[in-house]
């Protein structure tokens, strides 16, 4: 028996559909589905805890250089980050999660050439959707003075996000290219791309703030350069032939074809992460709101940071649970994508219990990573016991979400979380805040409530939908290019 190589698919390549069965026995497709999700979700959690670095690495080298006045350097770039989280990496990003679904279930149903064909569709709509978000990334600056910022760090921050919008084709051409992989099982490039980033921007970095003229925009000019390493790292892996099994040669007209599909499942993505963004965002500005704001932004800052963190494990079953649901379906196995969904939420529920008891266990020790303000401490301390709780639904949210997107149900995804999250969590957690007096801690409980909501319903969509019909769905979508 050959020895699979860890950068090889766990599917055959080849275009006709693989024969279909569906029959094996629930203990069988579990004892093939718990490994195959291991070995795809273990790099990924790697990866992601790896892409999320950059943008604290920056911060710490602005708040690190030797300067008068280092507060109003760091204030305009962390306001420039969330600018461009808002702006760029969740239109983004969000419209590449096309991808999670299109080129899952194509490779599921053999037709590893359509994936060339969605690579090349998500190239065209990025490209297009890149150019209003990098004029708005151009103009921060008045754009933020218009939002009443203060007019100092608003310039500020100006720079610094024309100087991050440049590294942002980089960005996504990667993000195209890793959907690529992952839909194929394939995970570690990105790993190793990732590394490399990290070392770039981190050396660069510190090279630039603390050694040039650059100042506080060598922060931004090593993030950009790491930027640009990510999808270049990857060429290389590329240079075999039958690494390129997916790649049909260019197909313009076919890619603008596929444009309508592609827009119908990227911006419903894109909607199911924005929302959950802005939801942070909101609970920040609520905060801010309360008596002693200043405490209570800062610890729900550490908080909100934690959670970040350890959600990376959660995304990364929520991936691998993902591709498996969208290869099954693809392959006309609905059962066995049903069995799926099933392992990667559990997984994703047991992995959350674990980071909950974490978050518990050690709420008096990680805030004094973040400060050393003991009315800061404290909060975070009281609060973390909620935010402990809130762990397991979001884990066991993150799993279903990415077994929505297998499916194709983006749709229902991207209601359930403007609903769950924007018009039902939020505005309990006001009003534990403030009409309860709870404080943050009201809030919190709220964003949980909010979380379980959306966690519940996803579970019901999965549950009442017929799977037959989604297979049906998908092998309609992967066979309907003409190569």
């Amino acid at each position: 028996m050959a020895i699979q190589e860890e950068t090889s698919p766990l599917l055959p390549l080849k275009h006709a559909l693989p024969p279909v069965d569906d029959t094996a026995d629930l203990e069988a497709i579990i004892r093939d589905e718990v490994p195959a999700m291991y070995r795809l979700a273990y790099p990924v959690v790697l990866t992601y805890v790896l892409e999320l670095t950059p943008g604290l690495v920056s911060l710490v080298l602005v708040g690190q250089m030797a300067a008068e006045d280092t507060k109003r350097f760091v204030d305009a770039a962390a306001l420039s980050v969330m600018y461009l989280n808002l702006t760029a990496l969740s239109v983004g990003i969000g419209l590449a999660t096309a991808m999670d679904t299109l080129c899952a279930q194509a490779y599921g149903a053999g037709n590893i050439r359509h994936i060339g064909l969605y690579l090349q569709t998500g190239a065209v709509v990025l490209s297009a959707a890149f150019v209003p978000i990098f004029l708005a990334n151009f103009y921060c600056a008045d754009i933020l003075i218009f939002l009443n910022q203060p007019e100092d760090v608003a310039v500020l921050s100006g720079e610094f996000s024309r100087v991050l919008a440049f590294g942002l084709p980089f960005l996504y051409a990667y993000e195209l290219l890793k959907k690529v992989l992952q839909a194929q099982n394939i995970a570690l490039p990105m790993l190793y791309s990732a590394i490399l980033c990290n070392m770039v921007n981190l050396v660069t970095g510190y090279v630039l703030v603390n050694h040039t003229s650059c100042g506080y925009l060598g922060a931004a000019i090593s993030r950009t350069l790491g930027n640009m390493s990510l999808p270049l790292s990857l060429v290389p892996y590329f240079y075999k032939k039958d690494r390129l099994a997916f790649w049909p040669g260019w197909q313009l007209h076919a890619a603008v074809q596929g444009v309508p599909e592609f827009v119908y499942f990227g911006l419903a993505g894109m909607l199911m992460m924005v929302f959950e963004w802005w939801s942070y965002e909101i609970i920040a500005l609520l905060a801010g709101l309360l008596p002693n704001a200043i405490v209570a932004i800062g610890a729900n800052a550490v908080l909100v940071n934690i959670t970040a963190t350890v959600y990376m494990f959660y995304l990364g079953i929520a991936v691998a649970g993902n591709i498996r649901v969208g290869n099954a379906l693809g392959s006309n196995r609905p059962k066995r994508a049903k069995v799926a969904a099933a392992v990667a939420t559990i997984l994703a529920g047991g992995v959350s219990v674990m980071t909950g008891l974490c978050v518990f266990a050690f709420r008096y020790m990680y805030p004094r990573v973040f400060t050393q303000d003991s009315a800061m401490i404290a909060l975070a301390a009281q609060v973390a016991v909620v935010v402990a709780g809130f762990q397991l639904v979001d884990g066991l949210n993150a799993a279903i979400q990415g077994a929505l997107r297998g499916c194709g149900l983006q749709n229902y995804g991207a209601a359930i979380n403007f609903v769950s999250y924007l018009l039902f969590g939020l505005p309990v957690g006001y009003l534990f805040e403030f009409s309860f007096a709870w404080g943050l801690p009201g809030l919190w409980i709220g964003m949980t409530l909010g979380y379980t909501f959306a966690g519940v319903c996803g579970a019901y969509v999965l549950i009442k939908h017929n799977w037959q019909t989604l297979a049906d769905a998908a092998q309609a979508r992967a066979n309907s290019k003409c190569d």
